[in-house]
């Protein structure tokens, strides 16, 4: 009876480099995952924080005395109090995010007791250095390496709007 013999010792290398192989993709699976999650959850907290911006302005025109309405003087007096509201919002993000507040359109409103005053637009905007955060810029470097396209975000950016009826500019 013959003894079986043991199989040839360079099968043992394939396994290795089969392992290699299928090791380098799953951690390219992760860490894809991982910086998905971690932009999500960062634009998340961007568009939150930005609601919690529109959502002090409008607490802020509830309180104002009437003499500060002007649409103008709302924004050059709520940009860091509503700014504060939104950083406070952002927990350890607040570091690397600008805030502005501006704005834009303003439209007179059609009746006659109304006419000293006008809707004007407010916009909160919020714009995210990615590159600041070591997670995020460690991932987007493990991309880069990987890939060399320019597909890794970044900036990123939320902003969100309010109406608010303030007075005219010469109405005082």
């Amino acid at each position: 009876m013959k003894i079986p013999t043991p199989p040839l010792r360079s099968e043992d290398g394939v396994a290795s480099i089969e392992f290699a192989l299928s090791f380098v993709l799953i951690l390219i699976l992760i860490l894809g995952i991982s910086a998905l999650s971690m932009y999500v959850w960062a634009q998340q907290k961007l568009s939150y924080a930005a609601g919690e911006g529109t959502r002090a302005l409008s607490a802020w025109q509830h309180a104002a005395p009437s003499n500060t309405l002007l649409c103008n003087t709302v924004a050059s007096t709520t940009q860091p109090n509503v700014c504060d509201s939104v950083k406070n919002s952002l927990g350890f993000l607040q570091n690397d995010t600008t805030c502005t507040l501006s704005y834009t359109s303003c439209s007179q409103i059609e009746r006659v007791s109304f006419e000293n005053w006008q809707i004007c637009t407010f916009k909160v905007a919020l714009s995210y250095n990615t590159q600041n955060h070591t997670l995020l810029h460690l991932l987007n470097q493990a991309h880069h390496a990987l890939s060399k396209s320019s597909l890794a975000v970044s900036q990123l950016q939320a902003s969100s709007s309010i109406n608010i009826m303030c007075l005219k500019e010469n109405s005082l």
